[in-house]
């Protein structure tokens, strides 16, 4: 009877339902405006979408369409989100998507691009109904292998619990568990991004990324941190104090320096993109200093001073 019942409401959507179908539907469209009943509760409850049913099926009366232009605009607009929130959602739980899961063994996955994924064992890979039309999005828990098909138009796009993922056509490995995402390019080219889109890396082959207690970092293929995109990096005339409090946080390092002369440095330089090492160096070259490193502690002194 359900399935019955998303039918004539699909039939008027597409203006393909009998006359007497129409009115049956946007009488009771407009009975829900009149008697306030929530579209959640038609959308949850099996019971009244049955009720529902039976009401269309018994409304076969020929009245003539005599409202006002703003009262069907109300009724239609009713039954737009009705449908939204009934039937389309009723398909988006359980025809919008198609998932994969793989336990004992990997599982090579192909996709409708032709784009492939390996799925570790333990994992779980979503992909809409809509990939390679509207699309190419999926989602992922635990960890896979992509090997991802050319396409200009439509970015590639793995979802995790913390991160987006977006490529046009590359090969990659994004590995999630309870503590950490991380991610490690192939071949292409990979932006990675946070869910809030408040910072991201873009990484070449040989480079990884990865996000933890909150933060996301970037290392070479020697493990090495590199330094993100955020804007902060990208410096204009910035106080060494500014650079200071941003390479820290970057790094989580320590910056100390007891020369009064550091303190009136004015800094201007991309330090986005860039591991520590040649952060520093570059930094010292610049205003003839010097630095020297124990454990997470950077000092950086005046090049004729001594530690």
């Amino acid at each position: 009877m359900e399935k019955k019942f998303k039918t004539i409401l699909e039939q008027y959507l597409q203006d393909s339902a009998s006359t007497q179908e129409k009115e049956a539907v946007e009488s009771f469209a407009q009975k829900m405006n009149e008697e306030g009943i929530p579209l959640v509760e038609v959308q949850q409850n099996t019971s009244l979408k049955n009720n529902v049913y039976r009401s269309i099926l018994a409304h076969t009366s020929a009245k003539k369409r005599r409202k006002k232009k703003k009262q069907n605009t109300l009724i239609l607009g009713s039954l737009f989100f009705f449908i939204a929130l009934g039937t389309l959602g009723y398909y988006t739980l359980t025809d919008s998507s198609q998932t994969y899961t793989s336990t004992g063994d990997r599982q090579i996955i192909t996709l409708a691009d032709q784009s492939q994924v390996t799925l570790f064992p333990g994992s779980e890979l979503i992909v809409s109904k809509a990939y390679n039309q509207t699309d190419r999005q999926v989602q992922l828990k635990g960890k896979a292998f992509f090997a991802i098909s050319k396409n200009k138009q439509l970015a590639f796009t793995v979802l995790t619990a913390d991160l987006e993922t977006s490529v046009l056509g590359t090969s990659f490995l994004v590995e999630e568990d309870l503590t950490r995402t991380s991610i490690a390019v192939h071949t292409g080219k990979v932006k990675v991004q946070t869910k809030a889109h408040t910072d991201y890396v873009i990484l070449q082959p040989q480079e990884s990324a990865r996000f933890e207690n909150h933060k996301l970092q970037k290392y070479n293929a020697q493990q090495d941190r590199m330094s993100s995109w955020n804007s902060s990096l990208n410096m204009l005339n910035a106080s060494f104090a500014h650079w200071k409090a941003s390479i820290e946080g970057e790094f989580d390092i320590l910056i100390q320096s007891e020369s009064k002369a550091i303190q009136r440095i004015k800094i201007t330089g991309d330090y986005r993109n860039s591991n520590l090492q040649d952060i520093l160096d570059s930094f010292c070259f610049i205003n003839n200093l010097r630095y020297s490193q124990q454990n997470n502690l950077i000092t950086i002194n005046e090049a004729n001073t001594h530690d």
